[in-house]
């Protein structure tokens, strides 16, 4: 009854898509990102990323379309962060014009 219910839903298939998209996935550094506190470190992390991205080539399931969905989704993380820092170093951003004039 097991090997029935394994070929029926072609789960060692799919268990090898799954293990070849997170070899690619697992080493991306997207939380260098997230927890970059200053602009170096935030050069620092799509340098990585961006280092990391040619190894898409060794995954047999991971496509173009799935990788441009992914460099959007990165690059909306950067600009969020981007902004975030920039805030914070800047804090002229945060005040009203009387504050910012006295």
């Amino acid at each position: 009854a097991t090997i029935a219910l394994e070929n029926n839903t072609n789960l060692e298939s799919a268990l090898a898509h799954v293990q070849d998209v997170c070899i690619f996935l697992k080493p991306l550094p997207v939380d260098k990102i997230v927890t970059s506190q200053t602009f170096g470190n935030l050069a620092e992390a799509v340098d990585l990323i961006f280092g990391h991205l040619p190894k898409i080539r060794f995954s047999k399931n991971y496509g173009l379309e799935r990788l441009a969905q992914l460099v959007e989704a990165v690059s909306l993380t950067f600009a969020s962060k981007l902004s975030d820092i920039y805030k914070v170093r800047a804090g002229s951003l945060s005040m009203n014009y009387s504050t910012f004039m006295t």
